[in-house]
């Protein structure tokens, strides 16, 4: 597998940043996570949006889903000229495409909805996917995400407080995409909805992974202090690069 990070910022794009998007591709089968602002532009870059047939959501902060509202139209384009046969398939949480419809006026109309729910599974191609709930909002459920095949695992957290199930979400994954955008000296401001590059290195290292990419940068926040509280826990944490490909 290959995932390509197309945006890691929180909150709201960093000047020339991106929202929250990762690429997710196995051969054919192409899956894009999050689609936040700015990513409909950057995701040009490395694959026509034509091609893109399933989009997942984790939560319903606009720094994951603002795009959605623009990339119907492509859709709209893509299936008038006939460059696309069938609309893509949108995972978002239970409950969520209703508060889309009100934002964007029947959005739904563009995309083959499906819900997705704690400990719900589906296959894509080649790709299972997995949902497990995690904390972060009062209102709006969030989900960590897992995609597998035969021999690989990722995971991505969402957004997410400190829980021990992510830990076991994330177990033995090969690579683990995991939000860390809140520095140490600021975790109360993160306090049950958001992680430090410590929590991230600590659940890291307990759920054995073999990679950790750290993402949801807020945006005054230097890479370079995220990347270094995070090794001092994890020596080999990295920031998760805006436009790079990891191989898995």
């Amino acid at each position: 597998m290959e995932v390509t990070v197309i945006g890691n910022n929180g909150g709201y794009p960093r000047e020339n940043g991106t929202g929250m998007g990762m690429l997710i591709q196995n051969g054919a089968d192409i899956i894009l996570f999050e689609c936040g602002p700015g990513v409909v532009s950057k995701l040009q870059k490395f694959v026509p949006l034509h091609k893109i047939e399933t989009i997942v959501i984790s939560h319903l902060h606009a720094d994951h889903f603002s795009d959605l509202g623009v990339y119907r139209y492509a859709i709209q384009t893509h299936v008038r000229d006939k460059m696309r046969n069938k609309k893509p398939n949108l995972y978002l949480p239970e409950g969520s495409i209703e508060k889309l419809d009100v934002l964007f006026g029947r959005i739904s109309e563009n995309y083959e909805i499906i819900s997705i729910s704690e400990n719900s599974q589906f296959s894509e191609g080649k790709f299972i996917l997995s949902f497990m709930e995690v904390p972060h909002s009062k209102t709006k459920k969030c989900y960590a995400i897992k995609v597998e095949t035969s021999s690989k695992r990722i995971v991505y957290s969402g957004d997410t407080g400190y829980c021990d199930v992510l830990k076991e979400f994330a177990v033995n994954a090969d690579l683990f995409v995991c939000e860390a955008g809140v520095e140490e000296r600021f975790k109360e401001f993160g306090y049950s909805k958001h992680l430090t590059p410590k929590q991230a290195a600590e659940i890291a290292i307990e759920a054995k992974v073999k990679q950790l990419l750290l993402t949801h940068i807020y945006p005054l926040t230097s890479y370079e202090v995220i990347e270094t509280e995070a090794q001092k826990v994890l020596a080999d944490a990295k920031i998760a690069i805006e436009g790079k490909t990891y191989s898995v």
